[in-house]
């Protein structure tokens, strides 16, 4: 079941405290940013970096990729979404989005599913 919130032209979600960023009641905005290198495994957790990259398997799956530059290393992240309708949109949503800061990008305004069209359906995520 997809939530719908009524939000008016005055209110807005930041991308990282949608309702649909949780997976199993787990928050999945920023994910774990994970690089692998000589058998070895590094971590990073928090909004850090600079989307480059944002990959999905489109009708597949509801998982969403995303790889970020950080200290000068690539990482990738996972967001595993609820349904792959959102998951689709979140990818589209990021992808214009490539070349910010993920902070940047976690702080943007977002509509979810409202009941009339966002004045910017670009950042509509339901």
């Amino acid at each position: 079941m997809i939530l719908q919130i009524f939000l008016d032209d005055k209110s807005s979600l930041k991308l990282r405290d949608h309702p649909l960023l949780k997976y199993r009641g787990a928050q999945n905005w920023p994910p774990v940013w994970t690089r692998g290198t000589k058998g070895m495994v590094n971590t990073v957790k928090g909004e850090v970096g600079v989307l480059k990259e944002v990959y999905y398997d489109a009708g597949r799956s509801n998982k969403c990729f995303l790889v970020i530059e950080y200290q000068l290393q690539s990482y990738m992240g996972c967001i595993t979404c609820s349904t792959r309708s959102f998951c689709t949109q979140l990818t589209h949503f990021l992808r214009g989005h490539i070349g910010r800061s993920i902070e940047d990008i976690g702080h943007l305004p977002v509509f979810c599913c409202s009941r009339r069209p966002a004045r910017d359906e670009s950042h509509r995520l339901c």
